[in-house]
C-alpha cells in the first residue's frame, strides 16, 4: 500500500500490508449466552490499520445438504455476513493483544454444528482523505490475504462424580507403536498455460515431460538439476534446460512434443499480457490433520532486451529523449518497459486436511498466485522513472519502442506447519520463464474478430448443400403445378366453349344488337349452283330462295266449359 498515507500526495513508495499467520475460533455457551470467540496472530498494523472478519451465519446452517456441516471455502450453504468489498471503517476491528502480535473479536453468533472453518480474517491498511481514519469520510483499503479461522472444539467438563477406584489388575503398558507418520508434501505450479493437462488433445499432462508418455523414472527429481532432497531449503534448485524438459509455455505448439507430423518449435515463455493472471499451486500429500502450508513466490526479472525484433539503435541510459524511452540492457526496471504489476511476490497460506468423508480437501481459494498486469502510458512511465519533466519533449505514442523485459515466476520456498522437519518439497515445474513487450502485451477487445473453427465451415457447407437440395425440390414441385394448371386451363376453355355453343347455338358469336336466326328457316340452299352474281347473293338473287318458310299449320282449339250445369252433366 502507499506508505505515505497522506491525501493528495503522489506516492511511489510502498509498504507491506500486515499479514495474519493463523486464526482459531471457539464456540462458547454460558447458560443462555452463546457466542463465538476469534483469536489470530499477526504483525501490528499502523494507526490507520486494523482487521476485517468474515464469519458464517448460523441461520443458514439448516440449508446445508445432508452430511455437510458447513464452514469450508467450497461450502455453498453457509454465507458470510459481509463480502470483503463491502467492508468499511465501521466494520473494522482494532482490538489487539497486549504485545501487539495478535487480534481478537467476539461475535454473538453460535454455530455448534460447524467443526471445520468458522470464518476468515484479513488485516488492512487504509489511505483516507484525512490523516486519521476516525475523522475520514472516504478511505481506500489495502487488504491482506484471507486466513481461515479453524474451529477448536472445547474440552468436556470434568465429571461430577468421583472417579472409580483402581482396578485390581495392573494397568496395561503404554502402546509400543509410534504415532502415524505422513509423507512430506510436494509443491508445483499447476496451470494449463504452463503444462496443459488435457492429454486427449496431444499434450502430456499437468507436469509436462514428468507425467507424459515416456518413462522417466522418479518423477520427484524429474527435470530438476541436481536437486538436494536432504535439506530443508535447497536455495539454488533449478530446472534442467534439455529439450525434453521444456514446458508447454516454452514451445510454440505443445501438442507436437511427441508428434512427428508437426514441429513443437520454441517460445520466449509465458507472455505477461494485459489483465489478471492466476496460477494454482498444487500440493501432493496425504496429511490427515488440519495443516497449514506456507508457499512463497516471486516474479524475478533478470534481463532487458533493447532490440526486440528491431534494428533500431538504443542508447544505454535510463532517460527520455526525443519522445522515446532509451533502453538500458543492464536495468530491470518495469516502468522502462511500460510495465506495471500490482504485486510481484508474496506467501500463500493454504490449509489442507481430510474431511469427514475421508477426502483430502485444500483451501483452493488461498492456493492461487494472483497478480494484475497493466500497460503504463508514456507519462506514467516517465513519472515512475523520475525523469526531468522541465526540459523533455512530449513523448511519442510508441515511446517504449522495441523494449522487452524477461524473467521468471518462481516458488521460492514451501513449508508445512505439521511437518517442520520435512525437506524442500518443490518439484518440477516450480519455475517458468515470463516476458513482456508493450506491443505484444496488448489484448484486443472482445469485439475483435476471431478465426472461426474448422468444424464450423463443414457445418456451413452441409447447410448450403441441404438448402440447394431443398430449392431443387421446391422448383420441381412448382413446375409440376404450373404444367398441371396450364393443362387444366386449356381443358376448362374448351369446356366453356362447348357450354356456350350448347346454350346459344350457331349465332352465339353475334353481338351489338344483331338478331340471331336459324339459316335453315330462310329457304337458302347452300348446295344450289352459284347465281349470276355470287354464291352468297341476297335472297331471290343468287340463291333463288324464299325469304321465309311458310308451313301450313292447323291450329288446334280446345274448349272446356266450367260452372253449374243445372243438376247434371250434359
Amino acid at each position: 500500500y502507499p506508505s505515505c498515507q497522506s491525501p493528495g500526495v503522489g506516492c511511489f513508495q510502498c509498504a507491506q500490508t500486515p499479514e495474519v499467520s493463523d486464526c482459531v475460533v471457539v464456540w462458547r455457551k454460558n447458560g443462555t449466552e452463546k457466542y463465538a470467540y476469534y483469536n489470530w496472530t499477526t504483525s501490528a498494523p499502523s494507526v490507520n490499520g486494523g482487521f476485517f472478519l468474515q464469519y458464517f451465519d448460523s441461520s443458514k446452517g439448516g440449508s446445508c445438504p445432508t452430511g455437510v456441516t458447513g464452514g469450508g471455502s467450497d461450502t455453498t450453504c453457509d454465507v458470510t455476513v459481509r463480502a470483503i468489498g463491502a467492508f468499511n471503517k465501521d466494520n473494522a476491528i482494532y482490538s489487539t493483544s497486549a504485545d501487539g502480535k495478535g487480534g481478537y473479536a467476539r461475535v454473538n453468533n453460535y454455530y455448534a454444528s460447524n467443526d471445520t472453518i468458522g470464518g476468515y480474517v484479513y488485516a488492512f491498511e487504509a489511505v483516507c482523505d484525512t490523516s486519521a481514519i476516525s475523522t475520514a469520510t472516504t478511505c481506500q483499503y489495502y487488504v491482506s490475504q484471507e486466513i481461515p479461522c479453524v474451529v477448536i472444539t472445547a474440552a468436556p467438563t470434568l465429571s461430577p462424580t468421583m472417579p472409580p477406584t483402581d482396578p485390581p489388575t495392573p494397568k496395561p503398558s503404554p502402546a509400543p507403536t509410534m504415532s502415524p507418520t505422513y509423507s512430506c508434501p510436494r509443491y508445483w505450479i499447476d496451470n494449463d498455460a504452463i503444462c496443459n493437462s488435457n492429454t486427449k488433445d496431444g499434450y502430456t499432462g499437468d507436469r509436462c515431460f514428468c507425467t507424459g508418455k515416456s518413462t522417466r523414472g522418479d518423477t520427484q527429481v524429474c527435470c530438476l538439476l541436481n536437486p538436494d532432497f536432504t535439506t530443508k531449503y535447497d536455495e539454488d534448485r533449478q530446472h534442467k534446460t534439455t529439450e525434453e524438459c521444456k514446458m508447454d509455455t516454452q514451445l510454440e505448439n505443445g501438442k507436437c512434443r511427441y508428434n512427428d507430423d508437426c514441429e513443437a518449435g520454441s517460445s520466449e515463455g509465458y507472455l505477461l499480457s494485459t489483465g489478471d493472471h492466476s496460477f494454482e499451486v498444487a500440493i501432493d500429500a496425504t496429511d490427515s490433520q488440519q495443516c497449514l502450508q506456507t508457499v512463497c513466490w516471486q516474479l524475478k526479472f533478470t534481463e532487458t532486451d533493447c532490440n526486440y525484433e528491431s534494428s533500431k539503435r538504443r542508447l544505454a541510459d535510463s532517460t527520455i529523449s526525443d519522445g522515446v524511452i532509451k533502453c538500458d540492457p543492464e536495468s530491470t526496471s518495469l516502468a522502462a518497459a511500460g510495465l506495471s504489476i500490482d504485486v510481484t511476490s508474496g506467501c500463500l497460506k493454504i490449509w489442507r486436511g481430510i474431511s469427514s468423508s475421508g477426502e483430502i480437501q485444500t483451501d483452493s481459494k488461498n492456493a492461487t498466485i494472483d497478480f494484475k498486469v497493466t500497460r503504463l502510458t508514456c507519462e506514467k512511465a516517465e513519472a515512475a522513472l523520475a525523469a526531468d519533466t522541465s526540459t523533455r519533449r512530449r513523448l511519442a505514442e510508441d515511446c517504449f519502442g522495441n523494449i522487452a523485459i524477461k524473467g521468471e515466476l518462481v516458488l521460492v520456498n514451501a513449508t508445512s506447519s505439521c511437518q517442520p522437519d520435512c525437506t524442500d518439497g518443490r518439484i518440477y515445474p516450480m519455475r517458468f520463464p515470463v516476458w513482456y513487450n508493450y506491443a505484444a502485451a496488448f489484448v484486443a477487445p472482445p469485439a475483435e474478430e476471431k478465426e472461426l473453427p474448422a468444424w464450423l465451415w463443414w457445418l456451413i457447407a452441409a447447410l448450403v448443400v441441404f438448402l440447394a437440395l431443398l430449392a431443387l425440390l421446391v422448383y420441381k414441385y412448382w413446375w409440376k403445378n404450373k404444367a398441371t394448371g396450364a393443362a387444366l386451363g386449356a381443358t376448362q376453355a374448351d369446356l366453356d366453349a362447348a357450354v356456350m355453343e350448347n346454350e346459344q347455338g350457331f349465332g352465339g358469336d353475334l353481338g351489338n344488337g344483331a338478331v340471331g336466326f336459324n339459316p335453315l328457316a330462310t329457304g337458302f340452299n347452300p348446295n344450289a349452283p352459284a347465281g349470276p352474281m355470287n354464291p352468297n347473293a341476297p335472297p331471290h338473287g343468287g340463291g333463288r330462295g324464299g325469304d321465309f318458310v311458310r308451313p301450313v299449320v292447323e291450329p288446334i282449339v280446345f274448349k272446356q266449359e266450367f260452372g253449374p250445369q243445372h243438376g247434371g252433366m250434359r
